[in-house]
């Protein structure tokens, strides 16, 4: 490799890693809030149903899938099992559980830039148009 090529690609080596290295800060970056709710568990109808419950946490782009797979199956608590408690999940009767399930996830930007673009863009139009051009099939 000539002294040129090899300058050259290390250029471009540096400029790859320092755009891998803005991606990982991005995907890492608490932007977003997630405001989850649970409720019980219909599919348990012969067992307690956990209350409902709704909450938010500032979550990562990197984070959001764990919240939608979590959609995708049902849990139980109990009310035992608070941090710092020395209950065992496994000594909890299953007749004491109360099964839920996330019935819903809502993401919203939590990063002052990122709420002003969603803000502008509602306001602007785009997501009519979204909506629009998705009834018509199109994208």
């Amino acid at each position: 490799m000539t002294k040129k090529k090899k300058e050259n690609y290390d250029e471009m080596m540096k400029r790859v890693g320092k755009q891998r290295d803005e991606i990982k800060e991005r995907l890492k970056r608490k932007d977003y809030l997630i405001t989850v709710r649970n409720s019980g568990a219909e599919m348990f109808q012969s067992y307690k149903k956990m209350f409902p419950e709704l909450y938010s946490v500032p979550c990562s782009l990197e984070e959001i899938p764990k919240y939608i797979e979590h959609m995708k199956t049902v849990f139980w608590t109990h009310p035992d099992l608070k941090k710092g408690s020395k209950v065992k999940a496994k000594d909890i009767p299953t007749e004491d559980k109360r099964w839920g399930i996330t019935a819903d996830i809502r993401i919203e930007p939590l990063d002052e830039k990122l709420e002003k673009e969603y803000v502008s863009a509602s306001k602007d139009g785009f997501f009519e148009i979204e909506r629009h051009l998705k009834e018509l099939g199109v994208k």
